[in-house]
């Protein structure tokens, strides 16, 4: 920016004229260097390199059950015919073109997902009936109103069982003591 207002450049004319004139022969002066072999390195893209997918923005995925693939809010589904065993809860890598197109590796091809929608979990869930309160230990007031006192019944057999009952004895079947 400094050499442009030096330079006086006010267009783009002006401005690419100093680039070429003066900022670049001086740019390379100092910083060029001569490169170690004349002899050209660089290779054919070939058929095993895809420029398209190298220029890609590249994130790693989780297939979830239902063959889908999320990221952010957009989820997008996997077509039929790439749905095989081994495709749920593996990893796939997902691909952001230039063009603005969505590709999917799997195995060793590429796929074009399709957005989807989330599916909604059903509104009609099954009512579970209430649970009935249960106090906590101790608190529990159940038996208060409850009074075998003057019942016929637990007089009876309290009568018959004193009249029947067999002599205790101990779990070492030793007589009982006194």
């Amino acid at each position: 920016m400094k050499g442009l207002r030096r330079a006086g450049a006010s267009t783009l004319e002006q401005a690419d004229r100093y680039l070429d004139d003066e900022f670049l022969p001086d740019w390379d002066q100092r910083f060029g260097v001569k490169a170690a072999s004349e002899v050209d390195a660089h290779r054919a893209l070939g058929e095993a390199l895809k420029l398209e997918s190298i220029l890609s923005w590249v994130e790693q995925r989780q297939v979830t059950n239902d063959y889908t693939v999320s990221g952010g809010a957009q989820h997008w589904q996997s077509p039929k015919e790439t749905v095989g065993p081994g495709l749920r809860r593996s990893t796939i890598r997902m691909e952001a073109r230039m063009n603005g197109s969505l590709r999917a590796r799997t195995g060793n091809g590429f796929v074009v997902l399709t957005v989807c929608k989330k599916a909604e979990k059903s509104s009609e869930v099954s009512k579970r009936p209430a649970r009935r309160y249960v106090p906590p230990a101790g608190l529990s007031r159940w038996i208060d109103q409850f009074s075998v006192k003057g019942n016929e019944a637990w007089k009876d057999y309290r009568q018959y069982g004193a009249a029947i009952s067999a002599p205790l004895w101990s779990p070492s079947r030793l007589p009982p003591l006194g």
